[in-house]
């Protein structure tokens, strides 16, 4: 009986790992409640739906709209790229300075 719950617990997890190994966001549904992904559950980083919401898999989880998530991880990635373009910004004039103190020598 035991080996029957942890088997049946597997599968009610299935469509959750599936969403977050797939991309989902390319049908946009949920796949276990095919409804529309308008979530996105902080702790397990993936999006959910409404119904996800209220199961008991993300019981006690944090919740923000897909939306917001998309927008914040955007401005992270613009900083990010922002922050490498100045770092090798700052290797290439490295290079140029030591490229000239050998081609003085």
């Amino acid at each position: 009986e035991k080996a029957q719950r942890v088997q049946q617990g597997e599968k009610a997890r299935k469509p959750h790992q599936e969403q977050k190994s797939h991309c989902a966001l390319e049908s946009q549904q949920c796949l276990e409640h095919k409804e529309t992904l308008k979530l996105f559950c902080q702790e397990d980083e993936i999006p959910i739906c409404a119904l996800c919401v209220i199961s008991t898999e993300h019981s006690g989880h944090s919740f923000v709209s897909l939306q917001e998530t998309v927008n914040m991880r955007q401005n992270k990635l613009q900083e990010d790229s922002s922050l490498l373009e100045l770092k090798l910004n700052d290797i290439k004039a490295l290079e140029n300075q030591q490229q000239q103190i050998i081609s003085d020598l």
